[in-house]
């Protein structure tokens, strides 16, 4: 079944927030590795393989219903953070229902 262009157009925006959330989470990763905290090194590469799995998820639906992937320009992560805290600001920003969480 052919997707509508609506449909097609959302799911492709979807794909560029979901890679855009795997490399953001993959750059926290570096930065908590580089901190010598593993384990928060660790969960961030991690939840940057998840997202990346939800962004093929989508593409596969996308090409299962012979539609066109167009991924989007996705801007480039932060390098570096100022704290501990502000990497994990950064990684509740990647998702606006977090917004009002503290940390």
């Amino acid at each position: 079944m052919k997707l509508s262009k609506t449909l097609e157009d959302a799911l492709n925006q979807q794909v560029g927030l979901e890679y855009e959330a795997s490399i953001k989470y993959d750059a926290i990763g570096c930065y908590f590795t580089l901190e010598e905290l593993p384990q928060l090194a660790k969960f961030f590469f991690q939840q940057s393989t998840e997202e990346r799995g939800h962004a093929h998820k989508l593409l596969k639906y996308v090409l299962d219903r012979d539609g066109e992937v167009k991924i989007p320009s996705i801007p480039a992560p932060p390098s570096s953070f100022a704290t501990n805290v502000d990497a994990v600001k950064a990684a509740l920003a990647a998702y606006p229902e977090n917004d009002g969480v503290k940390v």
